[in-house]
């Protein structure tokens, strides 16, 4: 996608597709009555999508109305904001546009938490969380977790040319994301006491969680 700073991308997706059926109006960014493009109608349909493109409504405008962002970082903001949307309704060229689109608002909305101290606002009717900060044994990489709770949650895990998008999963204890694909498996399990990211099969780090 467009919007992704010259980094090699890689999506792993588990059981995200079944998307529900909006029910209540959406607070999306958007007008639904006027939308036009594939990627806009599917976004006022279904719940996931309206609840991420709100929230990354309220982080933007976070940024743009924030006192830590110079005037020339908004102007970059703003021409990218629009070059990612262009992303965002070209993804009819997907092999599964659904997917596409999700992925195109969980990614952006954690680049965003990243790269602006605005976007951080805490409030008890957040949708996304972080970044957290993490450090692992057996490799050199610094990674940034962001959550996403929506009425399906997920994580992302940002660091080195990598961008991990991952769904949470059930498990006895803590907090625990996967994805999969036909030969790579990711996951983040976040205990009490550690955190264990694995990248592959066979290999898994413990980690240590920081602060920005």
């Amino acid at each position: 996608m467009e919007s992704i700073i010259l980094r090699k991308v890689i999506y792993f997706f588990l059981l995200i597709c079944s998307l529900d059926p909006i029910g209540a109006k959406a607070d999306v960014s958007f007008d639904c009555r006027t939308a036009k493009v594939t990627a806009e109608k599917l976004v006022c349909g279904n719940k996931t999508l309206s609840d991420l493109d709100g929230e990354l409504g309220r982080i933007y405008r976070l940024i743009m109305h924030g006192k830590n962002a110079s005037i020339a970082d908004k102007k970059i903001l703003k021409a990218s904001q629009r070059g990612w949307i262009k992303g965002r309704n070209d993804c009819w060229k997907s092999v599964s546009e659904l997917t596409c689109i999700l992925s195109s608002y969980v990614v952006r909305i954690s680049e965003l938490r990243i790269g602006y101290v605005d976007a951080r606002e805490i409030k008890e009717t957040n949708l996304s969380y972080g970044p957290i900060g993490l450090t692992c044994e057996g490799t050199k990489e610094q990674f940034w977790i962001t959550q996403l709770h929506t009425n399906e949650r997920f994580a992302t895990v940002i660091g080195g040319s990598y961008i991990f998008v991952l769904s949470q999963v059930p498990t006895a204890s803590g907090v625990k994301y996967q994805s999969q694909t036909d030969d790579v498996r990711a996951s983040l399990w976040i205990k009490a006491d550690v955190t264990v990211f694995q990248i592959r099969d066979g290999i898994a780090w413990n980690c240590t969680t920081f602060s920005p």
